[in-house]
């Protein structure tokens, strides 16, 4: 009788520690947030990445107007960007990696957010 006692004693503390234990990791869980009418909606600045590492980026002024940027001028398109808005790259699958690490190290530089999308068509 007295070992069953010891034996629940010891599971409760155990319970105990694995409760107040709790790991604390430094990534945040995604939070969303409501939309005021009042806010602008900023629509993601999208640039492409061929599979030869070219960033890729239709300017608007025409239908089919896709302007090949440099990094350097990669850096000017995104520093101008509003501070809020997006920077989402669609890169190929056969994009090297260098070049989307390359965007990403920009995208920081410039202190904006980015989203990197790589698509994976058979």
């Amino acid at each position: 009788m007295d070992e069953s006692l010891v034996d629940i004693v010891l599971i409760l503390l155990a319970a105990l520690v694995a409760v107040a234990v709790i790991p604390t990791f430094d990534v945040e869980p995604p939070t969303s947030t409501e939309i005021n009418d009042s806010e602008i909606q900023l629509m993601p600045l999208q640039i492409a990445i061929d599979d030869s590492g070219a960033f890729l980026y239709a300017d608007g002024s025409s239908d089919n107007n896709v302007v090949s940027l440099s990094a350097q001028g990669l850096y000017d398109l995104v520093y101008d960007t509003h501070p809020n808005r997006t920077i989402e790259f669609t890169a190929d699958r056969m994009a090297p990696a260098n070049i989307l690490v390359e965007a990403n190290r920009i995208v920081q530089e410039v202190g904006r957010n980015a989203v990197f999308l790589v698509v994976v068509d058979s």
